[in-house]
């Protein structure tokens, strides 16, 4: 954590009474902090760490500790995924700051402090999760094994004729399972369908 944010973050802990401890934890401490730590608050800089996917060992600490996610203004697409993992409150940096030690009460006394916007974000977020697993479950009786496998191989930058060889098919068949993957995906190339596909959970990329 930057040492003007830390700075920050200890006067605002300052103002905090009856905690005994509030740590403020940068992402090469975290796997010590998780070790150790029995701190009432712990305070996390997203933004050295990326995405809150990214900190997932968050929600191996202290069962006792809550979590305040300091975070870059445009990072909310997490936002989901932080409050399935417990998150107390978000914190906008710089622009929140101003927020914290309002936000570190309210979470000492045992508060969510979640801004509108960012329920709003989650909401969001939870509505193309389902809307994802509606698709690919309307999907999975109409995609055939084989074509998941020809799906597979189109990811993997496979040919038609390359794509035969592994099924043991012409490639002729194989341009025909393609053209029907195609039609049920409702696409019109190898990149779309590997891009729906992938968004449908039909096949897992990287």
């Amino acid at each position: 954590m930057h040492p003007a944010l830390e700075g920050v973050v200890r006067l605002a802990a300052g103002t905090v009474p009856g905690v005994d401890r509030i740590m403020a934890v940068e992402p090469a401490d975290l796997p010590d902090a998780v070790a150790s730590t029995a701190a009432a608050i712990v305070v996390f800089d997203l933004q050295q760490m990326g995405t809150v996917a990214e900190a997932r060992s968050l929600s191996d600490l202290h069962a006792e500790s809550r979590v305040v996610l300091l975070v870059d203004p445009n990072s909310f697409g997490s936002a989901l995924t932080g409050l399935r993992l417990g998150v107390h409150a978000f914190v906008r940096v710089p622009d929140g700051l101003e927020t914290l030690p309002a936000i570190l009460r309210r979470v000492a006394g045992g508060e969510h402090a979640i801004s509108s916007d960012l329920e709003q974000a989650a909401i969001r977020e939870l509505g193309r999760c389902v809307k994802r697993a509606r698709s690919a479950s309307g999907l999975a009786p109409v995609i055939t094994p084989r074509e998941r496998q020809v799906l597979e191989l189109l990811a993997e930058g496979f040919t038609m004729r390359q794509i035969g060889r592994r099924l043991g098919i012409s490639s002729r068949t194989a341009e025909a399972h393609t053209s029907k993957l195609y039609r049920k995906l409702t696409v019109r190339s190898r990149v779309e369908a590997i891009t729906r596909g992938s968004a449908l959970g039909l096949i897992e990329l990287g």
